[in-house]
């Protein structure tokens, strides 16, 4: 991703700089009427940080927040006491027959410590996971503002390409008619300019696609059927090279690595609440018995009853809560051993794709762009002729699309 940012700013500054090609030329061209295309002009400015604020309302965020919502509410719940019980029932059926009212208190003191621990880790992660999304989010923001930018300096590209176009075609028709030129270089060089008309286009429509990319990125629906693109601020300055960022520093970035540590801590807290059911009788009793007939008297009873399991039942969920927490931890391992591993690839592709850029800048380049500026005069001179010129302006938007693809 830095890369492609870094690549972006040499891009746009790269069409700036061979731009001089055709207003050389600006001359040349002015009896004729044809202009090239202009992009829609924007009804404001839309910078990185400012598309990473609206991003905030994005539904998934919402979604998020509204989990986050209903795990704080269950932590809350897992506090609670049971429900009291009140229970009705006849005693000594017969002729000393009677009827007790009891109410009943479940307790559960160590099963409902081992529920809260248990629902307090399921917000933490709730929590992480809210976290991984919002950078996941931001980090389609950035990528989809990155690729706006790149369509933006691929439109700037073929629209200097169609002026040097245009100067060709009415350098063709002056030779035509004082007689120096045969008649098929104007028509080839309309040709040519044709097709760099189309390619101005095709660069116009990718660049509504790839604003409407944004717009999705960010959580926005647009139903409008004109496209209004807003103008992009520069922000690859801001962004360190992957060389200045320490290991410790790029580790704390991803969110993903707390995640699966927060669910090592969540299997845990449910394998303790799995050992903690097995105890989960403790309850607190009252009842009042109506007076016999025998003594006329009213019995107020209290206590407590604590239920002991004779057999344990419970290994299938210990083993596989078990289970759950050597997967846990895991994944743990495999997510940092990942992001370690793909933190290592941008390292190599930074230094490859830099001095990749550097020979394209300082080797390849410049004789390119020469090279058309020499053909195209020495073609209106009479010394070359017009293929010369079309296979050196198509040397230097070869070179060029490549350079925007590197």
């Amino acid at each position: 991703m830095i890369i492609l940012i870094r690549g972006i700013a040499h891009a746009v500054s790269t069409a700036l700089l061979w731009a001089g090609l055709g207003l050389l030329y600006s001359h040349m061209a002015s009896a004729t009427d044809a202009q090239p295309p202009l992009p829609a002009t924007p009804s404001a400015t839309l910078s990185l940080a400012q598309a990473l604020v609206q991003a905030q309302q994005h539904p998934r965020l919402a979604i998020g927040a509204a989990q986050l919502q209903a795990a704080q509410a269950l932590q809350q719940q897992a506090g609670a006491l049971p429900n009291p019980e009140l229970t009705l029932r006849r005693e000594d059926l017969g002729d000393g027959d009677s009827t007790v009212l009891a109410i009943r208190q479940p307790l559960e003191p160590w099963v409902r410590s081992a529920r809260q621990h248990t629902a307090q880790q399921a917000t933490y992660t709730t929590q992480q996971h809210n976290a991984v999304a919002q950078r996941e989010v931001q980090q389609a923001v950035r990528q989809r503002y990155a690729a706006l930018q790149m369509a933006q300096a691929r439109l700037q590209l073929q629209q200097q390409l169609l002026a040097l176009a245009e100067v060709t075609t009415h350098i063709a028709q002056r030779r035509v008619e004082a007689g120096s030129a045969p008649p098929v270089d104007v028509l080839r060089a309309q040709a040519t300019q044709a097709q760099v008309q189309m390619s101005v286009q095709q660069a116009q429509g990718n660049i509504a696609q790839a604003w409407l990319q944004l717009q999705a990125s960010m959580g926005q629906a647009s139903t409008n059927t004109t496209v209004d693109i807003p103008t992009l601020t520069s922000w690859v300055d801001s962004v360190p090279a992957i060389s200045q960022v320490a290991p410790a520093q790029w580790w704390l970035q991803y969110p993903a690595v707390s995640l699966a540590q927060q669910q090592v801590q969540q299997s845990q807290a449910q394998l303790q609440a799995t050992h903690a059911s097995r105890f989960s009788g403790l309850a607190l009793e009252a009842s009042v018995t109506e007076p016999d007939q025998r003594t006329a008297n009213t019995r107020l009873m209290l206590g407590v009853s604590i239920a002991l399991p004779v057999w344990n039942r419970q290994q299938g969920a210990m083993a596989a809560a078990q289970a759950e927490v050597l997967a846990a931890q895991r994944q743990a391992q495999l997510t940092q051993q990942t992001i370690l591993a793909h933190w290592q690839q941008l390292q190599l592709m930074e230094s490859s794709l830099m001095a990749q850029l550097q020979q394209w800048d300082n080797t390849i380049l410049p004789p390119t762009r020469e090279a058309v500026l020499l053909t195209q005069k020495g073609y209106e001179a009479g010394k070359f002729d017009l293929t010369a010129v079309l296979d050196a302006r198509k040397a230097l938007a070869q070179a060029e699309q490549q350079r925007l693809d590197a």
